[in-house]
């Protein structure tokens, strides 16, 4: 199977993705130990792999140990050596980003040593802790170590902290996908990508459509499994007719932030309200408003669950938030709208919505119905009597 590079880095974004999960299960476990070693480990691993990577790029050919005929760098959508080198970055810092939210996790469940006195201001003992891993010994401290030094050695006092430098900032991923396309109809692209959370997907024209991912480990991830399916089937994750390719890898800018804890934007919004479909909101008032709002060709798709509860989902967080803001603001002066509980849910793109019925009937896609069981009419019986 022909690799190229943004596809190894595809691999090594999914990894990242299933060993955060681990972690995280072992953190639930009260196993930080244990977390805090595979955040080391998954660290290593982005290492290794980009020096792999700089030394294959050196050589100009990509060989995979596996297969002696791996394509050389350079064949059939290679991506560019700028994209590689930022992939290669943005892994780094989001593994970097995992073993420091696994170390910080577990350094807040320590207890303080016996005896040991804090200054008001100095911090919890976890930072003090994790400030004498990474921060050289400073001049109070130096003094207080010295012969000279006016304070006594029995006095415990905490030293200022020293500056720690900011963590980089993980990396969003843009992925464009090319095939038939029309403003307002990209549902059958956001329905096949379950990877993690978009912040916006926009249809740049008849044949092109921009996805950009929250975390660029996900992009990798979607784009490694398309080509993948590609190679199997003869066709991508999108459909026939459709390519994928690894467009770009961004900062993150202010809306990309706002979907971190605790504001965790997201494109869908939920909504409840006991009888939130009866007393002057009906569910094809709602849908229209909800269209209005976001204005035309920014709704993925709208759903009622049942007379309480509904979901919209659509183009961007920042069209989602526009829509809770307005919603926010009629629960104050409209009647239809009183006591509606509205916020954001996860995207369905990282997490499976399943649309039910108010009868908890599964929802058939209209070309998916199944078809009735029909008895055969009676023939009249003409016989006489």
């Amino acid at each position: 199977m022909a690799f190229h590079e943004y596809t190894v880095y595809g691999a090594v974004g999914e990894a990242l993705g299933h060993f955060n999960r681990v972690s995280e299960h072992f953190r639930n476990h009260q196993q930080h130990d244990i977390a805090n070693i595979i955040g080391k480990l998954c660290v290593e691993l982005v290492q290794v792999v980009e020096e792999g990577i700089i030394h294959v790029l050196e050589n100009q050919n990509t060989v995979d140990v596996r297969n002696p005929n791996f394509s050389a760098a350079g064949s059939e959508n290679p991506v560019s050596f700028g994209v590689q080198q930022q992939a290669t970055m943005a892994l780094r810092c989001e593994a970097d980003m995992s073993e420091s939210e696994t170390s910080s996790h577990a350094m807040n469940k320590l207890p303080a040593p016996p005896g040991l006195t804090i200054q008001p201001g100095a911090g919890s003992w976890a930072e003090i802790a994790n400030r004498s891993v990474t921060a050289g010994p400073s001049q109070e401290a130096a003094q207080l170590m010295s012969p000279g030094g006016s304070i006594s050695s029995r006095e415990v006092v905490a030293a200022r902290p020293a500056a720690s430098p900011e963590p980089a900032e993980e990396k969003a991923g843009i992925v464009r996908i090319y095939g038939p396309a029309k403003k307002g109809d990209f549902r059958h692209i956001t329905s096949r990508i379950r990877e993690g959370p978009l912040q916006e997907i926009r249809v740049e024209s008849n044949n092109s459509v921009r996805v950009v991912f929250q975390h660029v480990s996900h992009a990798l991830e979607f784009v490694k499994s398309n080509e993948e399916m590609q190679q199997r089937l003869g066709q991508g994750r999108i459909g026939k007719g459709y390519t994928v390719e690894m467009a770009d890898i961004i900062d993150w800018s202010d809306d990309l932030r706002r979907m971190k804890q605790p504001l965790r934007e997201r494109r869908r919004l939920s909504f409840a309200r006991k009888g939130l479909f009866t007393g002057g909101l009906t569910e094809t008032k709602w849908k229209h408003e909800m269209l209005t709002i976001a204005g035309t060709g920014n709704v993925d798709f709208l759903w009622v669950f049942n007379t309480g509860n509904a979901t919209a989902v659509f183009s961007s967080t920042i069209v989602a938030r526009k829509v809770l803001d307005a919603v926010n603001r009629w629960k104050d002066n409209r009647r239809e709208y009183l006591g509606v509980s509205v916020g954001y849910s996860s995207d369905t793109c990282e997490k499976e919505l399943i649309l039910l019925r108010e009868n908890s009937q599964p929802y058939y896609h209209r070309h998916a119905q199944p078809k009735r069981f029909m008895a055969p009419r009676r023939r009249p019986d003409y016989r006489q009597g």
